[in-house]
């Protein structure tokens, strides 16, 4: 099964379950802005780090590559919604903040003049309409920044629009780590094959705490019997 934050549920898996408030969904828009701060290595294929010139350098040699899995997430939402696009279309990776001051994070330390923060985006086209618009910007983000962390969702459907707000943003790194262990018990009980997080019940990746404090709780009564 294929499971994580970007696709696996914050792409594609919440945004399905958001259109179940309209009887008919019309197009999908979302915007991340995710802090990449506490990441390492990772951090190479977004071109974080590097200057304007350097960044334009490396794109052209196939260095910068970006997000990968929108075709993943695009692919899992329209399915769910029953579209067969026309074509999933990537951009190409963007500047979208130049620092003018230094930004520390746990494995990288951007200096002014280089690039803090990327944008990615990805369409799917439906009869020649765009019916997913996702956008990821990746970086290191500072109050003052014109982009600032958070997710944005919203569904136009044929009676109303919905949308969903986070002035914070749901942290990336803790939520691939959340989806993949909450998911692993549903794995057990699934059909064979390949799965995404879609296929399966709500219920059945919901989180898991309780049921671990309650294992605990019970390995403790047994080791002292």
């Amino acid at each position: 099964m294929g499971s994580g934050a970007n696709p696996g549920v914050l792409m594609d898996t919440l945004p399905l379950l958001l259109t179940a408030l309209t009887q008919r969904v019309e197009s999908v828009r979302i915007r991340r802005r995710t802090n990449m701060s506490r990441y390492g290595a990772i951090l190479s294929k977004f071109g974080l780090g590097l200057t304007v010139r350097e960044f334009a350098t490396a794109r052209s040699r196939g260095e910068v590559v970006g997000h990968h899995g929108f075709e993943q997430a695009i692919g899992a939402l329209a399915a769910g919604l029953g579209w067969d696009l026309d074509s999933v279309d990537v951009g190409e990776v963007e500047p979208a903040v130049v620092t003018t001051s230094p930004r520390v994070g746990d494995h990288m330390r951007i200096e002014p003049g280089q690039i803090a923060a990327v944008t990615h985006a990805a369409r799917g086209v439906l009869k020649g309409d765009v019916v997913i618009d996702l956008e990821i910007t990746f970086g290191f983000f500072e109050p003052a920044d014109e982009v600032a962390a958070g997710d944005d969702y919203r569904i136009v459907g044929e009676e109303q629009v919905v949308d969903l707000r986070s002035s914070v943003g749901f942290d990336s790194f803790l939520s691939t780590v959340a989806a993949a262990v909450n998911a692993s018990a549903a794995v057990v009980e699934a059909s064979p094959g390949l799965l995404s997080m879609g296929d399966l019940p709500a219920r059945s990746v919901a989180a898991k705490g309780e049921r671990r404090t309650g294992r605990a709780s019970l390995g403790a009564t047994t080791s002292q019997d």
